[in-house]
């Protein structure tokens, strides 16, 4: 980890700032009431951070969280700020519903031209505990053109804008269980994107062409109901490589086989070619962990850094792993930490 790092980590029960400086934490602030299921920020202004609440709405601070002010009403689930122009600012909400503001948050406009997907695919957009609403589970934004945006959906599958949200399309092919958790493009091949699910990860070359499983070699092999995989990072390609590494997050099988006594058996996977195969990582990490490792980010200046951010829902308390060779050794980072569903990272 650098020098010095300001760290955003959000929890079932709020938010909590952390500096870091030369490998020492120290716990800045607390605030916000609610789980924070999701954050991002600016990384032209550091200090500039946005934070979603369930069932209560975006909350901006513009000062490195001393102070905090909502700015969006609604059960905020995704968030995403553009990298072309970081004014811009998406939020995804349960229900299914797509907000923008060209503002830094001030203001904001409903795209309503998601809502014009075709019946067949927006049956597929449902919850399955109460009220059984699907939701906007991630939202991204292409890297090299602003016009391609990308939408995994909890439960519903992928859908995408070519034009900014002018009109949408379901590419989902391939996808049986559409249960969709995250989605990243491959930093050297404009076409290729990554998307984790409940039931499997996936890799396509042309996702409107389909999605093909790539996850026969994660512990539990192809078998879909099993290889429960959430949050992940793509790192650029290492030296000697010819592909990028991925990083992910999985489990078990799905939350709802997590009331066996072993819970969620989490695991910390890597490939190093572009997600051909798998390894679990085991050095510093704790062995299938019964905690779900809801959250991992990749460090801001430093591509061979990350944070893995745990939580046991039963106790209220949560883990911190940190590397700094691209996943191969984690070392555990001195807490307390309430229980992480979200992180974001900026230079102090």
């Amino acid at each position: 980890m650098s020098k010095q790092l300001r760290v955003y980590l959000g929890s079932t029960t709020g938010l909590e700032v952390w500096d870091v400086t030369d490998g020492s934490w120290a716990r800045q602030s607390s605030a916000l009431d609610g789980a924070v299921r999701v954050m991002t920020g600016r990384t032209d202004q550091p200090g500039t951070v946005y934070a979603g609440i369930m069932n209560d709405g975006v909350y901006r601070t513009t000062d490195a969280g001393a102070h905090w002010k909502r700015v969006f009403e609604g059960d905020a689930r995704s968030l995403a700020v553009d990298p072309h122009d970081q004014r811009v600012v998406y939020v995804g909400t349960s229900p299914v519903h797509l907000h923008r503001s060209d503002d830094g948050g001030e203001t904001w406009n409903e795209i309503v031209s998601l809502q014009s997907i075709p019946e067949e695919f927006k049956r597929e957009w449902w919850g399955p505990t109460e009220p059984h609403d699907g939701h906007v589970m991630k939202i991204l934004i292409d890297p090299d053109d602003a016009q391609y945006l990308y939408l995994c959906l909890e439960h519903g599958g992928v859908v995408r804008s070519l034009d900014r949200g002018e009109t949408w399309e379901d590419v989902s092919g391939g996808i049986t269980y559409l249960d969709m958790h995250s989605i990243a493009r491959h930093p050297g091949k404009r076409g290729t994107y990554f998307v984790s699910s409940a039931r499997g990860f996936f890799r396509s070359d042309d996702p409107a062409a389909g999605w093909s499983h790539v996850d026969a070699t994660m512990p539990w092999g192809d078998s879909a109901p099993q290889n429960y995989s959430h949050d992940f990072v793509v790192l650029p390609e290492a030296e000697g490589s010819d592909d990028v590494t991925l990083v992910v997050a999985g489990a078990n099988g799905s939350p709802g086989f997590w009331r066996r006594p072993s819970k969620a058996e989490c695991v910390i996977l890597r490939s190093d070619d572009g997600a051909k195969s798998w390894r679990e990582i085991t050095n510093g990490l704790p062995a299938k962990p019964p905690e779900m490792a809801w959250a991992l980010v990749g460090h801001p200046t430093d591509p061979d850094a990350l944070l893995a951010g745990y939580s046991d829902g039963d106790s209220g308390t949560g883990q911190l792993y940190a590397t700094g060779d691209r996943g191969d050794s984690w070392q555990r980072v001195d807490g307390p930490f309430p229980a992480i569903r979200s992180l974001w990272l900026e230079t102090a």
